[in-house]
């Protein structure tokens, strides 16, 4: 009778060791498969002796920056003049600015001379003001990205107007208004007194 019992529970050991078994590899099977790391996005220089491609522009714009393009002949002076200058400019704002720059004789006079804002707008830089304060008003009016230039550059046009003045000139403003007043009221006096006097002699 005891060997019987124990052949049972035996059985009943080894039964439910198999369902477990079988239980835990159905789990694993049905268990989702990883998605692969994530590639590091292609790289876009900041400042590029090429176009950028179609792709590299719907990243840039994409991203809240702008472009400006500088694409002219390398026989034309003025231009490669005009490129130090936004050259100058881009390189002080390298977290909102990506600059394309270089002389090409792939075109006879070709010249391309721009800034593309982040929604998308072009405005043409031939014959614009160059200087520091004129390219910052280009960028900071089509660029999403505000820097702290653009942000204080109302404040540095526009000061705040000056108070009113106090203390001392407000009271004599104030005192000689009275005191002509008071003028005033005694001239009316004295003439009313003459009158009085004249009607009765």
């Amino acid at each position: 009778m005891d060997q019987q019992k124990k052949r049972t529970l035996a059985a009943v050991f080894i039964a439910a060791l198999m369902v477990f078994s079988v239980a835990g590899f159905a789990i694993s099977g049905f268990r989702p498969a990883q998605a692969p790391p994530p590639q590091d996005a292609p790289a876009i220089p900041f400042l590029a002796n090429r176009s950028y491609t179609s792709n590299e522009i719907a990243l840039i714009l994409g991203a809240g920056r702008v472009i400006i393009e500088s694409v002219y002949n390398p026989g034309c002076g003025p231009c490669a003049q005009q490129d130090q200058q936004v050259r100058a400019f881009a390189l002080a704002f390298p977290d909102s600015i990506f600059l394309s720059s270089y002389a090409t004789t792939a075109v006879e006079g070709f010249e391309r001379f721009r800034m593309i804002g982040s929604r998308g707008e072009v405005v043409d830089l031939q014959g614009r003001d160059l200087s520091p304060e004129g390219m910052l008003d280009v960028f900071c009016t089509i660029s999403l990205l505000q820097p702290r230039e653009c942000l204080l550059r109302v404040y540095t046009r526009s000061p705040p107007p000056e108070p009113p003045p106090i203390g001392n000139e407000t009271n004599n403003q104030t005192n000689s208004t009275l005191g002509g007043g008071n003028q005033t009221m005694g001239n009316g006096t004295g003439n009313s007194s003459s009158e009085n006097g004249s009607a009765t002699s």
